[in-house]
């Protein structure tokens, strides 16, 4: 950089007590003092502002913003007529087919969403007349029961699946839906529900389970007894305190009824109904965490839980 040009900028002449004085720029320093600074006008094009409108633009512009406004509401118009139309569409050409199978097996162990996927793979490859989404990433149109809790066989499972066309409900489906899902799921009635199918599950008040615990009772004195009569009590306790994620919960409202239904040296039976509030339950392996108390972290013991069936309202 010049001297020229950095002199432009601070000048620096003498020493003042052994620190240079600095003195402002030539601009700055030959503008009087007394002259006050202009102030630029609205229009001048020194202004940064942007220059008043004219008439003829701003008509042009007020012109532009109302058939802008015309074409989004017809565009509008057109969107909600044509998914007015598609929906009285599918209405009106498809049809539910509702498939009740039961899980059992090594697949008890896959997750609610990996379920799902295995259905949109299986329902493909069983060659059925099905809907899709839509979107980018289309799959069948289908819909589900409350989902399973991990670990958990049941009986009592169904899944709804939306057809184009009609097809017959017979043992032969039966079989080509056996023959397209992986072992652990097996169909056992195939239907068309009338009216609302969201009733099925609006309608759902309870589910009823079959618990087993296995273990070495005769090695701890008092472990079955104490199952036994937390059993017996848990219907007439007023809470019923278990961890949950770290924090304490009170499942009581849940419980509608739990009973004994088989005993012996190694193994005892019972029978739990839980009940679906707002959509939402609670998981069989919490009550019996509960049941088992103190027990629960001196002793081995397995459980198996298997839904057996559902409770409607009506």
């Amino acid at each position: 950089m010049s001297l020229r040009r950095l002199g432009r900028k601070t000048r620096f002449s003498g020493m003042a007590g052994g620190v240079p004085e600095r003195r402002i720029g030539y601009r700055r320093l030959c503008r009087p003092r007394d002259r006050p600074r202009r102030v630029p006008a609205v229009g001048d094009c020194r202004c940064r502002r942007e220059p008043p409108l004219s008439g003829r633009r701003v008509r042009e512009g007020a012109r532009r913003e109302k058939d802008a406004g015309l074409r989004t509401e017809q565009m509008q118009a057109l969107r909600s007529m044509l998914n007015k139309s598609k929906a009285e569409y599918m209405q009106n050409n498809e049809y539910i087919l509702q498939a009740w199978y039961e899980k059992s097996g090594t697949i008890k162990y896959t997750a609610h969403r990996d379920v799902i996927n295995i259905f949109y793979i299986s329902i493909v490859r069983a060659a059925l007349p099905v809907f899709y989404t839509e979107g980018f990433t289309r799959k069948p149109k289908l819909s589900f029961s409350p989902a399973l809790p991990l670990g958990v066989s049941s009986k009592c499972e169904f899944v709804n699946i939306y057809l184009k066309n009609k097809i017959a409900a017979d043992g032969a489906m039966l079989s080509a839906l056996d023959r397209s899902f992986p072992p652990g799921i097996k169909f056992f009635r195939l239907e068309y529900p009338g009216g609302d199918i969201n009733t099925t599950i609006s309608n759902i008040r309870a589910f009823e389970y079959s618990c087993e615990i296995e273990a070495e009772f005769d090695k701890f004195p008092g472990a079955a007894d104490s199952l036994k009569s937390r059993i017996a009590s848990i219907g007439a306790a007023e809470s019923v305190t278990v961890d949950y994620n770290g924090k304490s919960r009170d499942i009581k409202p849940y419980i509608e009824s739990c009973a004994l239904i088989s005993e012996g040296p190694e193994k005892i039976g019972f029978r739990l109904n839980t009940a679906l509030i707002a959509g939402s339950s609670i998981k069989a392996h919490l009550v019996i965490s509960y049941l088992m108390g103190e027990h629960k972290e001196k002793m081995i013991y397995s459980a198996g839980v298997s839904k057996e069936k559902l409770i409607y309202k009506n």
